[in-house]
């Protein structure tokens, strides 16, 4: 309960300061600044809300409903590609050691998760190295029997990934430890951390089928270790989705079903300035109502997962059987990995340009000559 209680007051704190600063600059925009202020104050509205957006997907990796994208994933190329951003990111009284082992076998995770996993250890190991020191970053392989899996918690043995992370900081004492994996839980300083990170890495590790330990000492240091199921297929390639913009005037039908009015404005007004036709629906059964009479090609389903009356998932299914071959794209906050199989998932909050970029991949896909229509 005192860690729930936590939760509420941490999340009531950082929110109720980011909209804060939301709603304030939108008050100074209506109000008509000049224009050099204009530019200023959307950066400050933007920045405050994808400050809201990183909060809210610690969350959802807390709560294992975080929407994940699950590839085979190269540890080390991993640490590698973070290197160079945490170099920037650490200060220069310390000294960082990064050991990879050669033989290490791939794993099964989401990619981005992997690297959140890593930088937040890294920074809370600087953060206790408050007089410089050593950071060490290492990875190995390990094949557990039995009796190791089952006192690491796991569920089967086999060969591992092992990644550990060290430092020789202040160290914790036993009671610290006990609660270091616990939402909003901190001790540093008000302002320096919202107390999610160690909680959403260990949610991040759980939801692998992996599993973390901490071996720490007051003046000594403190060495998390991470144990990642390996994965049977070949290591993938790491590959940063490019920001899409049309070269050209969009030219299909969407059919956009969201039943928060405010979002559903937006995302209309959006995409049909992008060129897109769009048609609204509040709800699924208006939805479908609306493909049963619309005698034209609708291209996408654009809709939200969780909805009160029909569920986004449901929905696809009726629609595809009035419109056979109906692409799908769901926008949600909460995993659902059945929902990979009938259509792409988009992470809500999202940024413009990765509406673009999932409507763009949803429907390259459909044969330029098939048409889609009711009936």
């Amino acid at each position: 309960m005192e860690a729930l209680g936590r939760l509420a007051a941490g999340i009531a704190h950082d929110f109720s300061n980011t909209l804060n600063v939301i709603v304030g600059y939108a008050y100074l925009l209506q109000q008509g600044p000049g224009p050099d202020k204009v530019q200023e104050h959307a950066t400050e509205v933007l920045k405050a809300a994808q400050q809201a957006s990183s909060l809210t997907r610690q969350l959802l990796a807390f709560s294992r409903n975080q929407v994940v994208h699950p590839q085979t994933v190269d540890l080390n190329s991993a640490i590698e590609g973070v290197s160079k951003m945490l170099r920037r990111l650490i200060r220069e009284d310390i000294d960082v050691c990064i050991r990879l082992a050669s033989d290490l076998p791939s794993i099964t995770a989401d990619a981005a998760q992997t690297e959140q996993i890593i930088v937040n250890l890294a920074v809370n190991a600087c953060d206790a190295m408050s007089a410089g020191g050593r950071l060490a970053i290492a990875t190995s392989k390990a094949d557990l029997d039995n009796a190791h899996a089952r006192r690491l918690g796991l569920t089967e043995a086999g060969l591992y990934a092992v990644l550990t992370v060290s430092d020789d900081g202040h160290g914790m004492n036993p009671e610290t430890q006990a609660h270091i994996f616990e939402p909003f839980f901190t001790t540093k300083e008000a302002g320096k951390g919202t107390g999610l990170g160690l909680a959403t890495v260990h949610a991040i590790v759980m939801q692998s089928g992996g599993h973390i330990s901490v071996d720490s000492r007051v003046g000594v240091g403190t060495t998390f270790t991470i144990y990642f199921p390996a994965s049977t297929a070949s290591a993938a390639t790491m590959k940063c989705l490019p920001v899409l913009r049309p070269t050209v005037a969009a030219a299909e039908t969407i059919l956009l079903v969201e039943d928060e009015q405010g979002l559903r404005k937006l995302m209309t007004e959006f995409l049909r300035a992008e060129g897109y036709t769009v048609i609204e629906s509040a709800d699924g059964p208006s939805a479908i109502e609306t493909s049963k009479t619309y005698t034209g090609t609708i291209h996408l389903l654009l809709t939200d997962m969780i909805m009160q009356r029909i569920h986004g998932r449901d929905l696809a299914m009726l629609l595809r059987q009035q419109r056979p071959g109906l692409k799908v794209l769901y926008i949600t906050d909460h995993a659902d990995p059945g929902t990979l199989e009938g259509g792409r998932v988009l992470e809500k909050p999202f940024m413009p340009e990765a509406l673009l970029r999932e409507i763009h991949d949803a429907l390259s896909s459909l044969d330029k000559f098939t048409t889609v229509r009711a009936g």
